[in-house]
């Protein structure tokens, strides 16, 4: 029982060792997408100001190191705001009572 439980807990050290999320793995090893949008990551928005100017110090280098555009690699992406925007708009034509139509079709309430 004695091992068993040694076994058990070293698996769980080792596994959380080698986890690779986010801002807990190193800068060489996260993908395109964190780097041009650190702030997506929960753990980004809640660390101080000195951990943050240090992160994205770190990141920039990464970017600059991988010849990495942010705007064109990511250029089909639409931003939390637009699509805030965009389900706001739907939402207001919806109450408003205007209607989508379509070439083929009548018009069409959502």
């Amino acid at each position: 029982m004695n091992k068993f439980s040694i076994l058990c807990i070293c698996a769980l050290l080792f596994s959380c060792s080698t986890l690779r999320e986010g801002i807990k793995a190193p800068v060489s090893e996260v993908d395109d997408y964190y780097l041009c949008f650190p702030e997506g990551d929960p753990d980004y928005n809640t660390m101080n100001v000195q951990d943050r100017t240090y992160l994205l110090k770190e990141l920039l280098l990464e970017i600059e190191t991988r010849n990495l555009n942010c705007e064109e690699r990511f250029k089909n992406i639409k931003t939390v705001q637009e699509d805030f925007q965009e389900i706001n708009q739907r939402d207001l034509d919806t109450k408003a009572g205007m209607c989508r139509t379509n070439s083929n079709g009548p018009c069409r309430y959502d």
